[in-house]
């Protein structure tokens, strides 16, 4: 996703021992809550919004919950007020950049599970999917095509 120009987590991985046991090798990676967003976006973690699940993290639903209707409106988004009006609350390059990466890769984890978005609650401000623990991910060439 960083690759695509997009914000990224971003996690590092290290070999973990505890009391002299090995534990295997871990992925520690930033969370992709309030705090991140601030850190990376500018602003305090109090000013975000972070959805993870469909759960707020951080902040609230509300325009999580508003976008959600007009992309379920009777209409949906076929016509250009609708259009117009989801784009106070998505990039539609970061959202298909997004949605390219998981469907490409095949990522078996998702779309119910293991995603993340991110909103500064100011006028403007859109928000930023986020791919979060993807590890399953080209294991099932036939997810590719199944998708």
């Amino acid at each position: 996703q960083r690759a695509m120009g997009h914000l990224s987590a971003q996690g590092r991985f290290a070999h973990v021992y505890l009391n002299g046991l090995y534990w295997g090798i871990y992925n520690v990676a930033e969370r992709t809550d309030a705090q991140f967003a601030a850190e990376h976006l500018g602003g305090s973690d109090e000013e975000y919004d972070a959805i993870k699940d469909s759960e707020a993290l951080d902040g609230d639903r509300q325009a999580w919950d508003a976008m959600l209707a007009i992309a379920n409106a009777p209409a949906g988004l076929a016509g250009a007020a609708e259009y117009q009006a989801i784009q106070e609350y998505i990039d539609p390059e970061n959202l298909i950049d997004y949605m390219l990466l998981h469907i490409y890769s095949g990522g078996l984890d998702w779309p119910d599970h293991n995603w993340a978005a991110v909103r500064r609650r100011q006028p403007g401000e859109t928000f930023h999917f986020l791919v979060w623990d993807q590890d399953i991910g080209l294991d099932d060439p036939s997810a590719l095509t199944n998708q």
